[in-house]
């Protein structure tokens, strides 16, 4: 897979890495890929031992498409999500709410 280049992230990012293939046609230029759910409060400093947001950043400017999910009950988003939204700078175009 295309995605030997993430090793800049570290070791911790890597061990949080899955991943899976299936022997299909259709999907033989397709990669989907599923990022944890942003975090808020003090979990997103702590719990993450890797710059979450540097890490979208380098996933948005390699894909076609960046679908962002959102909690609609909730009045505000968090801080990471934010600072996601940030970091997708330039990809605009790219991104489905």
């Amino acid at each position: 897979m295309p995605f030997q280049s993430l090793n800049q992230f570290g070791s911790s990012f890597l061990t949080h890495l899955r991943g899976a293939s299936l022997p299909v046609n259709m999907l033989k230029h397709v990669y989907l890929i599923d990022t944890p759910g942003i975090l808020s409060g003090q979990k997103q400093t702590i719990s993450r031992e890797y710059d979450f947001a540097s890490v979208v950043r380098f996933m948005a400017d390699k894909v076609d498409m960046i679908i962002m999910l959102f909690d609609t009950s909730k009045l505000d988003i968090s801080d990471e999500y934010k600072l996601v939204l940030q970091h997708l700078k330039g990809n605009e175009e790219k991104v489905r709410f």
